[in-house]
């Protein structure tokens, strides 16, 4: 029995199972608490993944043009996790390391332009003002006027 549990936390589905169990425990958390994009809590700017999830609404709802503009990669992330998934070795490949660089490139050139064109007032690229770090930055600049 102890030797089948060793094989199957050495398994890709152990992995997937982990991973699943992860993403439920934050997303749990994130309902509870009704915290939204914990980036954009603590720093008050959104993430590079600020809209996503509204895409993902947008889109099921037939609405694709809103869809993209929420977030234009939306459609990225489910792609690379199925592959990951479906062949974990793949991901630490030199294929794998190829594909997350550049799903980091375009995340953030996709950012920087979100930023540049939508920041602070247009949504989802709204400045949040009432997070811990702007509420703080104005707590010390107010103690030392």
């Amino acid at each position: 029995m102890n030797r089948n549990i060793k094989k199957f936390q050495k398994s890709p589905l152990f992995r997937v199972f982990q991973g699943a169990l992860f993403v439920a425990g934050l997303a749990l958390f994130v309902y509870i608490t009704d915290v939204g994009c914990l980036f954009r809590h603590v720093l008050g700017v959104p993430c590079p993944g600020c809209g996503t999830t509204r895409a993902w609404l947008a889109f099921l709802s037939g609405e694709f043009g809103k869809a993209f503009w929420y977030h234009p990669l939306f459609w990225l992330t489910p792609i690379l996790l199925a592959v990951g998934f479906w062949n974990p070795k793949w991901l630490s490949g030199k294929w794998g390391n190829r594909a997350a660089l550049l799903f980091l490139v375009l995340y953030l050139l996709l950012y920087a332009a979100r930023m540049a064109r939508c920041f602070p007032t247009q949504p989802p690229m709204e400045f949040f003002s009432d997070a811990v770090l702007p509420r703080m930055l104005r707590w010390f600049s107010n103690g030392l006027k």
